[in-house]
Parts: structure tokens; C-alpha cells; sequence
């Protein structure tokens, strides 16, 4: 412990006081703000009794201060910018309880702080200034969060052709910056379903269903993917769309000349399609890391179930972990069956100091496979405990219909090893809980 002297211990206690006493200001001093669109003509004070009539108003408010809540009822509030704004601590823009406000778009530049929760957001509701990303958060601002918001291009698309998806489907979110948290979001009928360039981020437990281009992207270094769920891929260009997909850009401004760093994709689920006979139906590919470097990534208690033979693809890993992940193929035949490989990097370099270990998949090394070997064999990578996946009906309780939990006494139970092994499996059971750690992401209950 590093001796301090007592004006340096005065000096500690006194900062500790002042920080407690300005928490404390802040937590007094918060306000609920409201707003109501349909009040145009009438003069508002923010008051939930005579609210402002539009969320500029409350934005330009000279009295809001960090800790307030504005709180939105119905209506449409088209698009909608928060430039410039950094904020001390967190600023909350939410539906009231009952209320469903509606945007055309939101753009965050250069802005700190802001907390948006459960907001309904698409082009479809407004004519639109903006294009691009229905929500973009750009890479100048830091400690956002949106939380449990609706986001689409349109509600139903069911009756889209290809041209359809084109034309009307815009990503969903696109985050650069740094500290951005995703939490409890649902986005339906968009291009690229999530895609993060920020740094030291959160993306957890949100729904992307029915994309026609990547589920999820993450560019930046040090930002976690966790039990966010995946689905329904469709096919509409010539992009290779992706569950998960990353790639680096180097110093000199190329992919794959760089590095990226420090990722965690944990308790994720992947799955190509639901129905098999959805139309335009994609071959998906999983999680795909083709232009590393990747380092320090650790992939685990993930599933992905695909027709595409990418399930876990990483070219160029050093220090990556890949383990209790179930891939299973969607439909037999080709393109398939999934595999789990770490190869060398594209440039050529090897991987190295990386594993695979307690994983089920139909199969593992790519290039064995192809010579009917069903070894593991890459410079760099050790492969333990990993079963391939023959039946998968003698395996899980009903794989037919997405139920991937182990069956008692199938060959998975107990067959992991607890080194690198999660404490936790997909839906956060203990592990182990019989005598050894189970294969795969479903530990038996």
C-alpha cells in the first residue's frame, strides 16, 4: 500500500467530501421536464401540468441542468439533433409511462452524457432530413446510452422484394465514440442491424430481427457483445451478410494492417433464419473476424445456428479465446456445415497464443475437414474438449425447433475441462453442476 503523508490524506478526504456533496446537489436539484406535441399554440413552462410543446424547447431550456429527466408523451417529434452538448452527468430523454413518442431520426454530435430510453424511431413515421442510420452517435461524444427503444425502417415487410429491402431498409444504429451502452433495444426490417466503432462500450440483450446486411459490427477496442439475439437474415446484394462481423484498418488507412483489441462477445445468439422457408432467405455467416489483427478476444457461450460453413472464423488472432459455443447447421447440404477455426492472419503471419476449447460444432479445422480429418491442426492455436456434432437429435432436447439444451446422458455432459471455462453458461447457470464443466454453451440443468 503506498504511504501518504497527512496533507496528502487531507487533501484525498477533502476531494472524496466534495465529490459526495456535489452527488448529492445533483441528485436535489434533478427535475422532471415534460413535453406534449399536441399543445401547439399554448405557451408551456416544463411543468407536468403545462408542458413545452416541443423537445427543442426543453433542450434550450436555460434551467436544465444534468440529473433532470424530460419526460415526452405521444406524438411525432421528427428529427432530431443534439449537437454540442456535453453534459456533466447524464441528462435523460424517456417516454413518459404510457406514451410513445415517436422520431424520424437522432443524430448525437460531439455531445456527452445523454441517456435515451424508450423511444420509437423511424423514417416511416416523418418525412426525413436525415439518411443514413436511423440512430448515429458520432465518434466525437462519449457516455451515451440508448435503452429500450423501438427501431425500424417499417413495420412490417413481409410483402418486400429485393428491390423493396434496397431501397427502404437504412441501418439501424451506427455508435462511434467512446462509453456507449445498447441495453434492451429492438430493431426490425433494417440494412446493418447494429454496428459499433466506439471504444470501451456495452451492447447487451437487444433484438435485431430481419436484416438484409450485418446483425452486429464491432470496430472498436474494449467493448463487450452480451446476450443480444440475432435473427432472419435476408438476401438481397452482393454484401456477405454476417451474424457478427469486425475487421481491423491499420495506421496506413488499410483493412487489415491493424489491431483490434480487447472484445468480449458473450451469451450471443445467431440464427440464420426461423423459418425455412422465409424467401430471399441469406446463408449467414456467424461470427466472422476475416481482416485481423484480433487480440485479446474472448468469444464464448455463444450460439449460432447457420447454413453457411463460417460459424467462428478468426484470421489472425493472438491471444483469442473461442469457448462452451454450440453451432449447429440450419439445414444439411451445402453451403455448410459450420465450422470453429482460427487461421492465420490474410497477410500470412500466423496466429498464436490462442484457444479452442468445450465447444460443439459440426466440425472444427476447415482444411482437415475438406481431407475427411477431423483433427485440429493450426500453429498457434491448442484445441481441447471440443466435440463435433454428428446427430444433433442425440445431443439436444429438440434441435428441429431451436431448443439446444443438452439431453441427460448425451456426450457433451460432463466432457469439458474447467480451465477457460465460463462460470456461467447462456441463460447464467452455474457451471458445473454435475461432475465436470458440459461442452457447449447450455450447461445441463
Amino acid at each position: 500500500m503506498r504511504n501518504e503523508t497527512p496533507v496528502g490524506n487531507m487533501i484525498r478526504l477533502l476531494a472524496l467530501s466534495l465529490a459526495i456533496v456535489l452527488t448529492t446537489i445533483c441528485e436535489i436539484d434533478a427535475r422532471d421536464i415534460y413535453v406534449d406535441p399536441s399543445r401547439q399554440g399554448l405557451v408551456g413552462d416544463g411543468s407536468s401540468a403545462n408542458p413545452w410543446q416541443s423537445l427543442g424547447q426543453a433542450l434550450k431550456d436555460e434551467t436544465l441542468e444534468p440529473g433532470d429527466t424530460i419526460f415526452l408523451r405521444s406524438g411525432d417529434y421528427g428529427d432530431v439533433r443534439i449537437k454540442n452538448r456535453r453534459n456533466e452527468a447524464a441528462i435523460t430523454i424517456a417516454a413518459e409511462k404510457g406514451h410513445v413518442p415517436r422520431f424520424a431520426n437522432i443524430r448525437i454530435i460531439a455531445s456527452s452524457n445523454w441517456h435515451l430510453r424508450g423511444l420509437s424511431v423511424s423514417p416511416s413515421y416523418a418525412p426525413s432530413s436525415l439518411r443514413g442510420s436511423i440512430i448515429r452517435i458520432d465518434k466525437s461524444s462519449e457516455d451515451i446510452t440508448v435503452e429500450d427503444c423501438k427501431i425500424m425502417s417499417f413495420p412490417d415487410s413481409s410483402s418486400w422484394m429485393a428491390a423493396d429491402w434496397r431501397a427502404l431498409a437504412p441501418h439501424g444504429i451506427t455508435a462511434g465514440g467512446t462509453r456507449i451502452t445498447l441495453r434492451g433495444n429492438t430493431l426490425k426490417n433494417v440494412d446493418h442491424g447494429i454496428n459499433v466503432g466506439a471504444s470501451h462500450s456495452l451492447v447487451e440483450n437487444n433484438l435485431v430481427e430481419n436484416f438484409s446486411g450485418d446483425g452486429m459490427r464491432g470496430l472498436g477496442d474494449y467493448t463487450t457483445f452480451r446476450s443480444n439475439t440475432v435473427k432472419n437474415c435476408y438476401k438481397v446484394d452482393g454484401n456477405h451478410d454476417d451474424g457478427f462481423q469486425s475487421w481491423s484498418v491499420g495506421a496506413d488507412g488499410r483493412v487489415g494492417t491493424g489491431e483490434v483489441i480487447g472484445v468480449v462477445l458473450s451469451g450471443n445468439r445467431f440464427i440464420n433464419n426461423e423459418d425455412p422457408d422465409q424467401p430471399m432467405r441469406c446463408t449467414m455467416q456467424g461470427i466472422g473476424l476475416f481482416d485481423g489483427t484480433y487480440v485479446d478476444w474472448l468469444i464464448e457461450n455463444n450460439v449460432i445456428v447457420t447454413d453457411h460453413w463460417h460459424g467462428i472464423t478468426v484470421m489472425g488472432g493472438r491471444n483469442v479465446r473461442i469457448v462452451n459455443n454450440t453451432l449447429i447447421d440450419a439445414t444439411p447440404g451445402k453451403p455448410g456445415p459450420p465450422w470453429i477455426t482460427i487461421t492465420s492472419h490474410k497477410l500470412g503471419h500466423p496466429s498464436r497464443d490462442s484457444f479452442i476449447v468445450n465447444n460443439l460444432a459440426p466440425t472444427f479445422d476447415p482444411k482437415n475437414f475438406r481431407r475427411g480429418k477431423y483433427s485440429y491442426n493450426r500453429p498457434g492455436v491448442t484445441a481441447r474438449n471440443n466435440i463435433r456434432i454428428v446427430d444433433p437429435a442425440a445431443y439436444f432436447k429438440d434441435p428441429a425447433n431451436g431448443d439446444l439444451r443438452l439431453k441427460p446422458g448425451s456426450r457433451p455432459v460432463d466432457a469439458g475441462t474447467s480451465r477457460m471455462a465460463p462460470a456461467t453458461d447462456i441463460e447464467g447457470n452455474p457451471r458445473p453442476r454435475g461432475k465436470a464443466v458440459d461442452v457447449g454453451a447450455y450447461e445441463l440443468q
